[in-house]
């Protein structure tokens, strides 16, 4: 009984995210023939039934309505960042590539930048990877994790030099992060040291 209960209740609201699905596609239609600009309320309302999915576990049916709102309205930041995380998780690194240039592109954002930094990382492109977190950092240095993240860029790039830099900065933001304090001391055995000028 408790079941049923339960799937009568999805049911009833697979109708109700259909119904505003069809609201928004004519209200779409419609601006869209006036050449007009969508009001942010439907939009808004469609990215909350999409979080309400994702918070479900329906990752496709959050999928569908985030393209629907960026389709409506393709400046919508979060839509595309919401896009872009699902993307990432699913490990769908090139379309969340995608997503996270498309926000680049729309707003210089430190958060949007790491994100497609860790795209690019993702598939093994180190060099737009790094060229991603220097643009992040310009913006925004505070974040120890994101010094971390290009330290291991250029680790594997093989820039030891640059690498100890970003982990020395890394350890200032996370002094007792015990995998840079790892990390450190094996570049020190090494004998290298950080130049400053890097």
């Amino acid at each position: 009984m408790q079941f049923q209960e339960s799937l009568v209740e999805e049911e009833r609201e697979e109708v109700e995210a259909e119904a505003v699905m069809d609201e928004m596609e004519a209200l779409a239609k419609e601006v869209h023939e006036a050449g007009k600009e969508l009001p942010t309320v439907g939009t808004r309302k469609l990215f909350n039934q999409a979080e309400a999915h994702m918070k479900a576990g329906k990752m496709e049916d959050a999928e569908v309505v985030f393209l629907q709102i960026v389709e409506i309205d393709e400046s919508h930041l979060d839509a595309h960042h919401k896009l872009g995380l699902l993307y990432m998780k699913r490990e769908d690194f090139p379309q969340a590539e995608l997503y996270f240039s498309k926000l680049v592109n729309l707003k210089k954002d430190p958060t949007y930048l790491s994100n497609l930094g860790t795209a690019l990382y993702s598939q093994q492109r180190l060099v737009e990877a790094a060229e991603a977190y220097e643009r992040a950092i310009a913006l925004d240095d505070k974040r120890g994790n994101r010094l971390k993240s290009l330290g291991q860029i250029y680790h594997e790039l093989g820039e030891d030099e640059k690498a100890l830099h970003y982990f020395q900065r890394a350890a200032s933001r996370k002094p007792k992060d015990e995998e840079l304090i790892a990390i450190l001391e094996e570049y020190m055995q090494r004998g290298l040291q950080s130049d400053k000028d890097v």
